[in-house]
């Protein structure tokens, strides 16, 4: 038997899309909250690396001229320290580098964290979609089904009496309902046979 998801579209479309807007405007501030984040981080940490290389192109000049002074010096102790002390530079240089390019790494990685948390809450919204129209079809259906007992009534036929399905909602009202339905059809068979 194939199950019509929308019985009553109007019920279960506002419930959902009243819930699905409260989820999407928390969303949208989690998102924008992680973004002015990201902003400022990549600020700082752009202004980081600016900082290093203009530390390292420093470094680099003092170091030059230091070796160039050594070069027209004759004595041989400046000129072997100015070996070690070009070695020892090269090393730091590297090792500078090497963390201004993990900083630069961070700044793609801020960006791409908002992506993948945004694919996945828009995702989730339309798993929750999902949810809820068939949460709502747990709802509508026996008021759907209550609402054909009650115009059968109107019309004077008897109501075709049925259970619900295994999952849906509002099984203690709908027993009441038929409890009363049921005693309403008595009275009115004992009204018509006296």
């Amino acid at each position: 038997m194939k199950r019509k998801r929308l019985i009553d579209k109007k019920l279960q479309l506002r419930t959902t899309f009243s819930v699905i807007r409260f989820y999407f405007i928390a969303f949208f501030f989690i998102i924008a909250f992680l973004t002015a984040h990201t902003v400022l981080t990549d600020k700082k940490i752009s202004g980081t690396i600016s900082n290093l290389n203009g530390a390292v192109e420093t470094e680099q000049n003092i170091v030059n001229a230091f070796i160039k002074y050594s070069d027209m010096t004759s004595s041989p102790d400046l000129k072997l320290m100015s070996g070690k002390i070009s070695d020892d530079h090269n090393k730091s240089i590297g090792v500078i580098e090497a963390h201004i390019a993990v900083l630069k790494g961070l700044l793609k990685s801020g960006f791409i964290v908002i992506s993948l948390v945004t694919f996945f809450m828009l995702v989730m919204g339309l798993i929750l979609f999902y949810y809820l129209i068939r949460l709502t079809h747990t709802i509508s259906g026996p008021i759907y089904v209550m609402t054909q007992h009650i115009q059968d009534i109107i019309d004077g036929k008897e109501p075709a009496v049925r259970a619900l399905r295994d999952d849906d909602q509002l099984k203690d009202f709908y027993e009441k309902f038929i409890e009363m339905t049921t005693k309403i059809q008595d009275k009115d068979k004992t009204f018509r046979q006296d």
